[in-house]
């Protein structure tokens, strides 16, 4: 799909952010006065998945390049940054045990 130009930031600065409250939920790294480059280098060894991490890494740094360089994304980049961090949010998710039963 293609975003308005003014529609990509509306995409990936709240992807960024959204980024933020993850990190910091699922594994206590507080990224919001962080570099993405200073967030991967935190994230990585909490990420057992490699694929995860790579997939992340060139979400994180096209949402850069959108907020700081206004740079003007491709629709198959869109479509690639949202099912990243769907993907993200699925992978990483806690499973919870079942509780057993006295």
């Amino acid at each position: 799909f293609v975003l308005p130009v003014h529609c990509r930031e509306a995409v990936y600065i709240p992807l960024q952010r959204y980024r933020a409250q993850v990190f910091l939920r699922r594994f206590q790294v507080s990224s919001v006065e962080q570099t993405s480059d200073e967030t991967l280098r935190d994230i990585r060894p909490l990420l057992t998945d490699k694929g995860i991490y790579q997939s992340l890494a060139e979400m994180l740094r096209l949402a850069d390049l959108v907020k700081f360089a206004k740079w003007t994304t491709t629709p198959d980049e869109n479509e690639n940054a949202l099912r990243t961090a769907y993907h993200f949010v699925q992978q990483t998710t806690p499973v919870e045990e079942p509780q057993q039963q006295a």
